[in-house]
């Protein structure tokens, strides 16, 4: 590999009650999935409020706000949800029609923020091998957050999401808030305290931790043992982050408890742009000196520091004379409150040890292989995020009210309108992935001479062997809300565990019996996630035999694969008519990353194009409906544009 160098106001109970409501009524009004994401901001105490958390709260202390787009290949999707009863609520009983305005505009505030943070952090992603390259030393950077991703997501990433907003929201609601309060100090106390411990162990035997991962890196050679020394600094430097996200994140679902959707959904956004400014004014030039990739690391450290600053002055209102400094663990609520975050606990941590399993085959290959393999994992996920995971949080209120209403055909309809909803855009875009890949990670990724064409080769075959997985994991994603509705929590984690294991028997295969490469790293993972899926459906499929989920998706299915093959093939035939000087030059210019990001954006725009009009020509009408509300937003955005500007009559 290339690159290889070193209003008024309201009590806390009317306001839930309101919400509940408002958000009840905005369901009724439009029932699909949108619509349940509208509801879903104002229902604190059901069970899928702890999805707020994955919104606004960074997965890993390098990671965006992703929710639950892991910070390397995971197969499971942690639960962001409790295991408490959905209560129905009457449709818009209470509910006035300013408060569902303002409901309507929380919830828009959400997205929105949730759209910038995956941004934000997408930029800083591109930024990594354009400051430290395709080699080693991008190679220590992402082998550093191993140790202190994992600790994070077993300690808390999952119970927050999971337990806390749950719990908090509901006992607000019930008029209950000082015994929630007990349960949820005790948690937070509990978990630091045991947070300081790990974290000051694993600043202690770092470099024994790093040694046991990297398995590829070979203590006695002076390279490979100047980067295991490295690893275990930056490591050490991280682990402190740990500690500082877990109490922002804890703000954080203070602040989404209490309704405050503004004042805690900006804050992963803030989290990522300084991590942009410590990755780009930090870093160096200077290759003898690991492009001062210490200084980074303190910044990314400070950067956490930061988060968890403004967030806690935003949630300090809410905290005061309500936080109790308790460890005593016998106390009732913060059982219950364990109870539901175990299985989101075991779920992180698999998502981790996932992780640190591909870091530790990728450690095997060429020096670059651990930053090669993060650059094609983000690219592939960043869709995943923003298509599936956003429409699984929005689904899953949907489900669990009609579940817990006894109305399974309504639960069928929304279940197959979601997977339709989220497959009508992931498989286009796989297919994108397959046939652009180059395209794609020269646009993305291309922005200095430190990331060359043949390791945008090496990137581009990896994103190729992801492609599936976006569509694979998109529909895993949909099943594990539909178990989640249905109050399964233990499927979907038993199911992840086994195809972590699958993964990890498929790499040890790909490794020693094929000459796959890097690629088979990924090729083992789409695999397993395929197998995730499919036993997802299979066993939903018994355990509800109504839903007959094969028959209503499989003229849907054949219409958008066939769309999708000959929007791919056209696409595939049209880049080779365009020269390759246009996007490929020895040196990475500004003219040269215009004619690439506009070759992008065209391939984009026909694509989508051959595409929709396939669809219409099949006779999809999900093509149509989503072309048209497309359009119709757009319409909406320009005349509240021109609006703003003064000049709409």
């Amino acid at each position: 590999m290339s690159g290889m160098r070193p209003g008024a106001k309201k009590t806390p109970q009317r306001a839930a009650g309101e919400g509940r409501a408002a958000g009840a009524e905005l369901a009724k009004l439009a029932p699909d999935a949108a619509g349940a994401e509208l509801a879903q901001q104002s229902a604190p105490d059901a069970p899928s409020a702890g999805v707020h958390a994955a919104l606004a709260m960074p997965d890993s202390l390098d990671a965006p706000a992703m929710s639950d787009v892991p910070d390397a290949p995971a197969i499971p999707a942690a639960p962001a949800m409790s295991a408490a009863p959905v209560v129905p609520v009457a449709p818009g009983e209470g509910a006035s029609p300013e408060y569902s305005r303002r409901l309507a505009t929380d919830a828009y505030i959400v997205m929105g923020a949730t759209v910038l943070s995956r941004l934000t952090g997408f930029f800083r992603e591109m930024l990594i091998p354009a400051k430290f390259g395709v080699g080693y030393v991008a190679d220590v950077y992402e082998m550093a957050f191993r140790f202190p991703d994992l600790m994070f997501n077993l300690l808390i990433g999952g119970a927050i999401s999971a337990a806390l907003i749950p719990v908090l929201s509901g006992s607000i609601s019930k008029g209950e808030e000082r015994e929630g309060w007990q349960a949820v100090s005790r948690f937070i106390n509990l978990t630091m305290a045991l947070t300081v411990a790990i974290c000051i162990a694993g600043s202690v035997f770092s470099e024994q931790l790093v040694m046991f991962v990297a398995q590829g890196w070979d203590p006695a050679d002076p390279v490979e043992l100047e980067m295991i020394r490295m690893t275990a600094r930056l490591t050490r430097i991280l682990f402190p982050s740990v500690a500082f996200l877990m109490l922002a994140g804890f703000a954080n679902s203070v602040l989404y408890s209490y309704q405050r959707f503004a004042a805690a959904a900006f804050g992963p956004a803030l989290y990522n742009v300084l991590c942009v400014f410590s990755i780009a004014f930090l870093s160096s030039g200077d290759s003898a000196a690991y492009y001062n990739v210490e200084r980074v690391v303190v910044g990314v450290m400070l950067s956490a520091f930061s988060y968890f600053v403004f967030q806690t002055l935003c949630a300090l209102r809410n905290i005061r004379n309500r936080y109790v400094l308790s460890f005593d663990a016998r106390h009732a609520g913060f059982r219950r409150l364990f109870s539901y975050a175990a299985p989101a606990l075991v779920s992180s941590s698999l998502l981790q040890v996932n992780a640190i399993v591909t870091s530790s085959f990728s450690s095997l290959f060429a020096k670059g292989s651990l930053i090669a393999l993060r650059m094609a994992d983000r690219t592939w996920q960043m869709p995943l995020g923003i298509i599936a995971q956003s429409m699984g949080i929005a689904l899953l209120p949907n489900l669990s009210g009609r579940m817990a209403r006894g109305d399974e055909a309504g639960y069928r309809g929304a279940l197959v309108q979601g997977l339709k909803s989220v497959l009508l855009l992931t498989v286009p875009i796989s297919a994108a992935f397959f046939v652009l890949s180059r395209q794609i990670m020269r646009a993305l990724f291309q922005t200095s001479g430190r990331v060359t064409e043949p390791d945008i080769a090496v990137t581009a075959l990896i994103l190729s062997c992801y492609a599936t997985s976006l569509v694979t994991q998109s529909v895993a994603t949909i099943l594990t809300r539909a178990f989640y509705a249905r109050n399964e929590t233990k499927v979907p984690m038993v199911l992840g565990m086994l195809a972590i294991a699958l993964n990890i028997a498929l790499s040890v295969a790909f490794y020693y019996l094929t000459p796959f490469g890097l690629n088979g790293m990924a090729v083992a993972y789409s695999v397993s996630s395929l197998a995730n899926a499919g036993l997802l459906a299979a066993l939903l499929g018994r355990k509800a035999p109504s839903l007959g989920l094969v028959a209503a998706l499989r003229p849907f299915l054949a219409k958008t694969f066939a769309a999708a093959g000959i929007m791919s093939a056209l696409l595939a035939l049209g880049n080779r008519l365009v020269p390759r000087g246009w996007v490929m030059a020895e040196a990475v210019s500004a003219p040269l990353k215009i004619r690439q990001l506009a070759v992008l954006g065209a391939n984009a725009a026909v694509g989508a194009a051959v595409y929709f009009a396939l669809l219409t020509a099949f006779g999809l009408p999900e093509g149509r409906r989503l072309a048209r509300g497309a359009l119709a937003a757009a319409g909406k955005v320009r005349r509240r544009l021109l609006r703003g500007s003064g000049r709409h009559k």
